[in-house]
């Protein structure tokens, strides 16, 4: 139930002194209009104005009654502050105090009081105001009764209370003339009402769907997938957002990082969850294409149509499915072409929906490419992560084993490391810092300037049948374990012998190790090496978490004088500067003085290759 937005949703000092930005004796002010714009952002929230007359009429009251008023001064006061919320604001901006050569916003009491166990659930400060107008109120009514108790004139007391009454009110108008909810859609809703059905509101990601899908329910009384929007419980929209991609995507797609499905495919789909009706909103968030089109080209054409809406019926008809179907959620970027393999980038948190017709062990396959920087992938199954992936250079992953329920999966990329913003096209990169340049041709677009947060791409998204995971190559010092290795088996003279390594954390490393991989000679000569840190330095060993597979590549440059012939690949780990190498152990590969080999690498010369017995 955490919240977020506490500063947003807190009250701007100047909003206790200027009417709503509607109000229409603003009218005739507009920089104080302007101001009341600026300090009045939420709009439904924010507004704090105390007024002229309620704030005379409290003067009033404290100065003919203290014993009585304080009580409701201290409430009025205290509450007034802690609307305020965390930080202060004045004027539509944070207020930023200057101290030496570092500024800091200034702290209210609000910001320690969200330290309170239960507290932190709230968001709205402002919301406190209300017990501050309260207050003010009952301050208001001991003032005016101290007035008309000097007023001898029963004529002019009703005056007094008339003109006190109606000032207050033109002070406190928040909009004139006041708005009023629209009733037009009964009529459509009407048809849904004489034939029973499950209501799908669409677009699942507009805020106003909800909303007005609520509206229309007191017309049409039919349940409804969705409709309901509950903080940081996204989970009891799920079903609506699933069945928005599968309702607004057009016909059958092509490739796309998950496999598509026909038309058929989703009206099946729709049936699986009872669905009669789709009721499309026409609200202010844009939707991709045309969705009227899409959906009329899905159900046929509308019931009932409106400018602002439209009613679609779901035929009857088998309900028989695949046994995975997929769509992904949100926080994707649109489709690129990466080395002719449909590719997709998201940023914080991937989504992606798998209903499985049964409840069944499965794995999780997927293609990760990695941006410039290092990021930390966790992959979530229904709220409970199962693997942590963390790749620096475009390579395949997979989980262990898991379990998807019967129905409605979700799964989640999380960025462990944050989003970066990136400009421009990172297929132009060509490759990585932490692994060198990929091994694939990329066309790009250097004159893409498009800016855009992201976390990793991923590609060949896929539920896999479970599969015997073969054993850890090597374990060193029963912290880390090689998963996997592959290299080029013929490398030329003067190039590079290019070399992936799949690494697992099994407990944490508490120092920071040196892995090295040397190309040895028959004879045991040194030929070849390289000696770094995981990525370049990038990625310490005592970074790594239980659990965590770190994969990258390196590229190691081949001697030109390098001899034609067979070549040994020895890999290990040490401590930087005592040279102590990690204690090493294998079940199926050959093990001496703490060095794994790995097995064989053939080199040869521009005149011909070398090649294994």
């Amino acid at each position: 139930m955490a919240a977020t937005g506490s500063v947003g949703f807190s009250v701007d000092l100047g909003s206790f002194f200027v009417p709503a930005p509607e109000n229409p004796l603003l009218r005739m002010f507009p920089a104080v209009r302007e101001f009341s714009h600026r300090v009045n952002v939420t709009f439904n929230e924010t507004i704090a104005y105390l007024g002229v007359m309620p704030v005379a009429l409290a003067i009033c009251a404290i100065w003919s009654g203290w014993s009585v008023a304080r009580r409701w001064v201290l409430l009025g006061g205290v509450a007034a502050v802690l609307s305020l919320g965390p930080l202060f604001k004045f004027g539509g901006r944070v207020v930023e105090m200057q101290v030496d050569d570092i500024s800091s916003p200034i702290l209210l009491p609000y910001a320690f009081m969200q330290e309170i166990p239960f507290m932190e659930w709230s968001r709205a400060p402002a919301r406190l105001h209300e017990t501050t107008q309260f207050a003010l109120a009952v301050l208001v009514a001991y003032g005016s009764a101290a007035l008309l108790t000097r007023i001898g004139s029963r004529v002019v007391r009703l005056a007094f209370v008339a003109m006190v009454g109606g000032f207050i009110f033109i002070e406190y108008l928040v909009a004139w003339p006041f708005p009023v909810a629209r009733i037009e859609r009964s009529e459509v809703f009407g048809v849904a009402r004489e034939q029973p059905g499950v209501v799908l509101p669409l677009p699942a990601n507009a805020r106003e769907t909800a909303s007005e899908a609520l509206l229309a329910q007191t017309v049409h009384g039919q349940p409804m997938i969705g409709g309901r929007l509950l903080r940081n419980m996204t989970e009891r929209t799920h079903p609506q957002r699933f069945l928005h991609q599968l309702s607004l995507t057009r016909g059958v797609v092509g490739a796309d990082i998950i496999p598509a499905m026909d038309q058929q495919e989703r009206l099946q789909m729709l049936r699986e969850f009872e669905v009669s009706w789709v009721a499309y909103h026409d609200v202010d968030e844009a939707v991709d294409g045309d969705p009227r089109a899409v959906l009329a080209a899905l159900l046929g054409p509308p019931v009932v149509s409106r400018q602002d809406m439209a009613l679609y019926s779901v035929s009857q008809g088998q309900k028989q499915i695949r046994d995975v179907v997929y769509a992904l959620g949100e926080n994707w970027h649109n489709l690129e072409d990466w080395g002719g393999v449909p590719t997709r980038w998201f940023h914080g948190n991937g989504e992606v929906f798998v209903h499985s017709n049964n409840e069944r062990d499965v794995q999780l396959s997927l293609t990760l490419i990695p941006e410039m920087e290092p990021h930390s992938i966790a992959v979530k199954v229904n709220g409970v992560q199962v693997a942590e992936f963390l790749s620096g250079d475009w390579l395949p992953f997979m989980t262990e084993p898991f379990s998807v329920r019967s129905g409605l999966n979700v799964i989640e990329l999380v960025d462990l490391h944050g989003v970066r913003v990136y400009v421009g096209d990172l297929r132009c990169a060509g490759g990585t810092p932490m692994s060198g340049p990929f091994d694939k041709e990329l066309a790009c677009e250097s004159a893409h300037s498009m800016t855009r947060a992201i976390s990793a791409g991923v590609q060949d998204l896929r539920i896999q049948p479970v599969v015997a995971n073969p054993a850890p190559q090597a374990v060193f010092d029963d912290n880390v374990s090689l998963l996997e290795s592959s290299w080029e088996r013929d490398v030329k003279a003067g190039d590079s012998l290019r070399l992936v390594l799949y690494w697992r954390a099994e407990e944490q490393v508490k120092s920071d190790w040196t892995a090295f991989v040397h190309l040895v000679s028959v004879d045991g000569a040194l030929v070849a090496g390289l000696d770094q840190e995981p990525m370049g330095g990038r990625i310490p060993t005592n970074t790594w978490s239980p659990g965590q597979v770190v994969a990258y590549s390196i590229a190691i440059p081949v001697p030109r004088s390098a001899s034609a012939g067979e070549y040994r690949i020895n890999v290990g780990w040490y401590e930087w500067p005592e040279m102590q190498r990690i204690s090493a152990r294998s079940d199926f590969l050959p093990v001496a003085d703490q060095v794994i080999t790995l097995g064989k690498a053939f080199v040869h010369h521009s005149e011909g290759t070398v090649t294994p017995p």
